[in-house]
């Protein structure tokens, strides 16, 4: 298993857990603003001018990731992932309420169950909590935040021979 199917696990995961929630897209020169879901994207967004047109969105990025085997153990593969969030709202106040509850609804879903996939698991605990940071930025009418996690990947065996 590797980082690029831990994008495609959380985009799925993230799609289910958001699908319901509805919010203002920008204005376009002839069309008003409409609700839809969040869209999700993997690494980065399509384009530059994607920042403020694909509003509301998340781009799951991998930060670092750090590999290593202790002697005697199974190796360790870690990830750690920063889902950047932004939303488009005219109303200061309204923004920042939904960039928070995106925050929460991804960290109450990754609390409940941190399995994706049935493969990758978010580890949760004092060396490893989930992060939020909300830009302080003057940037209405879209509002950001960063929700940094640490999944697991499975071990991948070694195919050398014991006795060497």
């Amino acid at each position: 298993m590797n980082r690029v199917m831990l994008l495609e696990a959380l985009k799925v995961r993230q799609t289910e857990d958001l699908k319901d929630l509805l919010m203002p897209t920008v204005p376009k020169k002839d069309k008003p603003s409409e609700l839809r879901p969040v869209e999700i994207f993997k690494g980065k967004l399509p384009d530059r001018k994607s920042e403020t047109e694909k509003a509301p969105y998340i781009v799951n990025s991998v930060l670092n990731s750090n590999f290593y085997r202790n002697p005697g153990e199974e190796p360790t593969s870690l990830v750690t992932v920063r889902s950047t969030l932004c939303v488009y709202n005219p109303n200061n106040e309204e923004g920042v309420l939904m960039i928070l509850n995106l925050l929460e609804r991804l960290r109450i879903s990754y609390t409940k169950n941190p399995i994706l996939d049935n493969t990758f698991e978010m580890l949760f605990d004092e060396e490893h909590p989930i992060q939020d940071l909300v830009y302080p930025d003057e940037t209405m009418p879209f509002f950001m935040a960063d929700q940094v996690t640490v999944w697991s990947l499975p071990p991948v065996e070694r195919e050398v021979r014991p006795w060497l």
